[in-house]
């Protein structure tokens, strides 16, 4: 299904690298952080798959050195979790795991959540309990009105003239502004919208907000739409974190929320600071679990609050979580939210240097690193046959089969190799022996034959 979408990005990446005169090999993330050539990953595009994680993996041991921890690569869109081990990235041994469905891909182990600095905040019934974020994406108000500046002015009007109470089932910080031209048998409320951004609130005054409500979300999901609201990228903006884009419409969008909501801004920022943190936390926790994982996450409200439970003044319990090895935070958010959030679970949170770009170092110095196998089994009258993966030989002596199966293997690495403009590959072999247990002794059922090539691109 991507083989043409991966064929078309090929092209326009290649056209890119000639127009700045480079003449350089071009080569694709694996899902395992490795890398492959474009013909490579032409050929067979689903190794690309979680592609993204996983240089950030690379490049988050790159940067700071370790080998032993927890990635956490935060973006605009998304939160990818990953572990490192012995300086390697940990596969999933079942494949990588997209929504509902299990898939045979190698790929590191990676947890994503849809939280990031453009994730939507939100409250359905317009109170501080039900206060959540992400996971729909949205972009900020404070890059809206940048390009938008009449923003500010529709967020004055509203927090200046409106002062009653909001319907709870519309936002008055979201815009909405048409995406892509519509069909002549759209419905033609969609078509009175343009490409400048009109507010929800000013939009429904006066209307039935359900059933507009419940229209402006699907024809976002549609992509007629686009969606700009309050998200972690304009509180940091309003709170002087960041200096990105328009304070004015990123402050505005807090107080008009908070008034939404009944609360003053204060209490309205350090409930979405806990919002974001306690969704970070909860994600590391679980994806660490592994099993116990639901088990982990009914705990969460008492340990990532870090309260005491007593019963009256007797003994009680108090609940602590703490990782038993450092985190690493890549991605340009990771600063505003990664280290207030894991200090929540008395863990340190390493920010190497150039960590915002930590995906891109970690495509710059990926190698290529690969894995060959082929096994030898036993048949009649003491014979064995060799499966190769490129075809099945017998043999009368296992040492014979194990030579010419570490031949072949070589042999076909080497190859491989060379189509991803690898000169001098390193190769291991190792050999595995196969038997299970058995009331009458131990049987043998196999010899797996093991080879690992790994290199560098001769550039």
């Amino acid at each position: 299904c991507i083989r043409d979408r991966i064929s078309r990005l090929i092209e326009s990446t290649r056209s890119v690298i000639a127009e700045f005169g480079l003449d350089v090999p071009l080569m694709i993330v694996k899902g395992d952080g490795t890398l492959l050539s474009a013909a490579e990953a032409r050929r067979r595009p689903v190794e690309t798959l979680l592609s993204g994680p996983a240089a950030s993996l690379i490049g988050a041991r790159h940067l700071s050195g370790l080998q032993d921890a927890l990635v956490v690569d935060m973006g605009g869109t998304t939160t990818d979790m990953a572990a490192l081990t012995g300086g390697r990235v940990e596969v999933a041994a079942e494949g990588a795991r997209v929504g509902p469905w299990q898939t045979h891909v190698e790929a590191a182990r990676v947890r994503t959540v849809g939280l990031g600095g453009d994730s939507l905040f939100r409250s359905p019934d317009a109170t501080l309990d039900r206060l959540s974020v992400g996971p729909r994406r949205v972009e900020p108000l404070c890059t809206l009105a940048e390009r938008f500046p009449a923003v500010v002015e529709t967020l004055a009007r509203i927090d200046r003239k409106h002062r009653k109470r909001f319907p709870f089932a519309v936002d008055p910080c979201t815009f909405y502004r048409r995406a892509r031209a519509v069909d002549d048998g759209a419905d033609r409320r969609l078509k009175g919208f343009a490409e400048t951004p009109v507010n929800e609130y000013l939009l429904l005054s006066g209307k039935s907000p359900s059933l507009m409500q419940w229209d402006l979300e699907k024809w976002e999901i549609a992509g007629y739409l686009l969606r700009s609201a309050l998200t972690p990228t304009d509180l940091l903006v309003a709170g002087g974190t960041l200096s990105f884009g328009s304070r004015d419409a990123a402050t505005l969008g807090v107080s008009i929320f908070a008034r939404r909501l009944k609360v003053e801004p204060a209490r309205l920022a350090e409930a979405m600071v806990r919002a974001v943190e306690k969704k970070i936390c909860s994600t590391a926790a679980t994806y660490l679990a592994g099993r116990d994982a639901e088990a982990v996450n009914a705990l969460c409200p008492y340990w990532f609050d870090g309260n005491d439970r007593k019963n009256g003044r007797g003994i009680g319990l108090r609940h602590t979580l703490t990782l038993t090895h450092p985190v690493i935070g890549t991605g340009a958010p990771a600063a505003a939210w990664l280290p207030g959030a894991f200090g929540r679970m008395h863990t340190r949170c390493r920010l190497p240097d150039a960590y915002s770009v930590g995906t891109a170092v970690g495509a710059v110095v990926g190698a290529v690193d690969f894995t060959l196998t082929a096994e030898i089994r036993p048949a009649a009258s003491g014979r064995c046959v060799l499966y190769l993966p490129v075809a099945r030989r017998d043999f009368d002596d296992m040492d014979a089969a194990v030579r010419e199966g570490r031949s072949t293997l070589e042999s076909l690495a080497r190859d491989r190799m060379r189509k991803n403009r690898v000169a001098q590959p390193v190769l291991t072999f190792s050999e595995h022996r196969k038997a299970v247990d058995t009331p009458f002794g131990e049987v043998y059922m196999a010899t797996e034959l093991r080879l690992r090539a790994t290199g560098r691109i001769q550039v």
